[in-house]
Formats: C-alpha cells, structure tokens, sequence
C-alpha cells in the first residue's frame, strides 16, 4: 500500500486531484535525510499501457493511467564534496587573479604613469636648478611621450638661449671691460696733456722769471758784499746794526738765487738717454747714497729687490733721481726715525718693472694728496724748501712713458710707487 502523503507523492498528490503527468524537472528533488544526507531523489512514474491491463499477471483496470511510481534516491555527497573542493580552487584562483591584477595594474600604473610623471618632476627640478643638459627618457609615443618630447625640446631651447645669453653678455662684458679701459687710458692721457702743458706753461714762466730775477738778484748781492765791506772798515755809529742788516740782505739774496736756480733746472730738464737698465742696480745705488743718512735719523731701512726682474727701459741716472727724493721725502717725514721700505717688483699685465718707497710717517692729508705733484707746493715749514722734487720727478716719470702714484694714510704712512715698461731681457738677480 502506497503513502500517498509522502514527502514523494506530494509533487503529485499536493492537490486534491493527482495530477496525471509531471515535468521531468518537478520528477527530482535535492534533500537529506533523517540523518542529515544529502541525497537527490529521482522518481519515475510507471504508465499503465495496454498490453499490461491484458496481460495476466496484472490486475489493474484499463481505465487507471499510472500504475505506481519508482523512486530512486542517490546520495550527493561525492558531488557536494568535489563542489566543496571546486569552490576552494575558485576562491584561490579568485585570489590569485585578484593580487595579479593589482601587481599587474600597480605595476603598469608605474611603468605608464607613475614613472614618468616623476621622471618630469625631477627634471623640472633638475632643470630649475640650472641643470639644462638634463634630458627626458622618452619611452612611449602617447601624450606623456609627447610631454618629455616637448619637456626636452624646451630645456634644449633654453640651454641654446642661455649660451647665446651668455655670449651676448661676455661680448657686453668684454666691451664695458674695453670701455673702462679706453676711458681711463683717456683720462690718463688727458691729465696727461693737462699737466704737460700746465708743467710746460710753469717751465716757461720759470725760465722768465728766473731770468729777469737774476740779474737784478746779482746786483743786490754783489752791492750788499761791497757796501758790508765799505762799512766793516770804519768805525761809524750803528755799524754793527747795520751790518746785520747788510747780512741779513746777502743771505736772503743767497736763497733767491738759490730757488733762481732751482726754476732754471726745473725748466730746463736735460732730454732722457733711455736704454736697458738692471732696475734693481739702480735701486740699489740711490740706497747706498742715503744710507747713512737714515741710519743717523735712526730709520730702519729694508731694501726687498725682486730677483729676475725684467730690465727697465729708462735713464738710470734720472731714474735715481727720482728715487732719491722719494726716500729722502720719506725721510723727512719719519723726524724721530721709522721703518723705511724700498722694493721692486714686476707687473705681468702691465709689462712694468716697479719701485716701491713706503714709509711709517705721519702720512699725507687727503685734501693734500691731489697737489702733492704741483710745482712750488710744499707742507714744510722750512723756507729753504721750493716744493720742485715731487714735480720734477713727475716729470722725469712721464718722460719715460712710466707711471708715477701714491697711496696714504694719515697717522700710518706713506707709499709712493715708481712703474716703468720693461724690456725683454731679464736680469740675473737682485741686482746687488
């Protein structure tokens, strides 16, 4: 006897008709057991045919349709365990899949975006820098490619305008140099023409002054002896105070005729015989002239001459001169004695052999310093002075195409600085 009210027949027997065919797909059923299997059971109905109502061993009756019902029930636990195993591999390879992914993703990411982007990022600041030889890698032709092609393209273009840049400012530079040049050179030769003829102008008002002088100079001197004899050999009231007097007019027409002289000498400055000359030779010879008279005024003398020096073109004779008066200049102004410089040395830029005088006296007032040069100026005090020595030895430089300047601090010293073109032939060694 068949349950109809089994959980098999309840596809069929749900409603209070049975259903009389069922669709293969409501025929099986995924369930478990009692036990908890999982099983799929599968059920087959059984028609009633017509040979099987005529056939003696069934009793049914023809007009019955379905006859019973085979119901097999499988168990799925081999399935539900390769299902298990399968979702485990899905979930790995899922895993996996997703971790390539995102390597594969971070890694292109960097290689196509990152990468460059940073590559252009330093570049700018390689380039900000003043790096503009840096170039971009260019490794793909899409705009980040074309981004580094123009990047590189630009700096190259900045690189070309900074060198013409550059160019263009060291020929500016070069020109301002030679501008500097020019104009100073101009305004040497200028001051140059200036003094020269202002120098020229004083020769000739010295030369005719001192003439006109002279004479009557000579008169005056010459009646005062006679008239200081006359008087010395009688016996007249007054006598003595009068021939103090005479004297008085014999002496300062001695010292006329002495600053007479002196104008004469200035205005008529012998031509220079200029040849070759051991500078330090020379040197050395105006020292040894002047050496004891600095060590009686306790001066400390050092004499440094430059071995090797290139010969001078000059006079030697006039050149001594003029270094004369610098140390004795220098001398003059160290009265409770000093220290006393003289040294040569050669200027390779300007192919000049040079004498330096420097002294520890008490230097030249600034205001001074423009008229130290000038004929007749003089800040001694002693009346026998006349003020030519600076002058005439500015002269003496410039007839010789040299350069002549001074440098001072009050309290602290004086150096004066003698430059004359050098020669080509080099001298053997001090000089001494």
């Amino acid at each position: 006897m068949v349950d109809k009210s089994a959980e098999q027949c309840y596809a069929c027997h749900a409603q209070s008709a049975p259903l009389e065919k069922l669709n293969r797909r409501d025929r099986a059923r995924d369930f478990h057991d009692k036990q908890g299997e999982h099983l799929l059971g599968v059920m087959r109905p059984i028609d009633n045919a017509p040979e099987c109502s005529r056939s003696a061993c069934h009793v049914h009756d023809a007009g019955q349709r379905v006859l019973g019902v085979i119901d097999a029930d499988l168990s799925l636990a081999p399935v539900d365990q390769q299902i298990a195993q399968n979702q485990a591999t899905l979930k790995w390879f899922l895993l996996g899949a997703m971790i390539f992914g995102s390597v594969t993703a971070v890694l292109f990411m960097w290689l196509v975006v990152y990468r460059p982007v940073k590559e252009l990022i330093d570049g700018t600041h390689r380039v900000a820098g003043g790096d503009l030889e840096y170039r971009l890698p260019v490794r793909s032709d899409d705009e980040l490619g074309d981004l580094s092609r123009s990047f590189n393209r630009m700096t190259a273009e900045v690189a070309g305008f900074n060198r013409m840049t550059a160019e263009v400012a060291g020929v500016q530079s070069k020109i301002e140099e030679e501008v500097r040049r020019k104009t100073a050179e101009l305004e040497r030769v200028h001051k140059t023409l200036l003094r020269s003829e202002k120098m020229a102008s004083i020769g000739k008002l010295a030369a005719t002054v001192a003439h006109e002088i002279n004479n009557p100079l000579f008169g005056i001197l010459t009646y005062a002896r006679l008239v200081l004899r006359e008087l010395l050999k009688h016996n007249l009231p007054a006598r003595d105070e009068m021939a103090e007097q005479l004297q008085t007019i014999e002496r300062e027409s001695k010292r006329c005729g002495e600053l007479v002289k002196n104008l004469l000498t200035f205005s008529r400055q012998a031509p220079s015989h200029r040849e070759p000359n051991d500078l330090n030779v020379v040197v050395h010879r105006a020292v040894l002239l002047v050496k004891h008279k600095l060590e009686m005024q306790n001066i400390e003398l050092t004499e440094s001459l430059a071995e090797g020096l290139p010969q001078v073109d000059c006079d030697a004779n006039q050149i001594q001169q003029v270094i004369l008066v610098l140390m004795v200049n220098a001398s003059e102004a160290m009265p409770k004695g000093g220290k006393l410089l003289v040294a040569t040395e050669f200027d390779d830029a300007a192919e000049q052999g040079a004498v330096r005088v420097k002294d520890s006296g008490s230097g030249i007032p600034e205001d001074v310093l423009p008229r130290i040069f000038d004929p007749f100026f003089t800040t001694k005090e002693d009346q026998n002075r006349t003020g030519l020595g600076l002058a005439v030895a500015h002269s003496i430089v410039e007839q010789h195409a040299g350069e002549i300047s001074v440098r001072s601090t009050p309290g602290e010293g004086t150096e004066f600085r003698v430059a004359l073109p050098a020669t080509a032939a080099v001298t053997s060694g001090a000089g001494k």
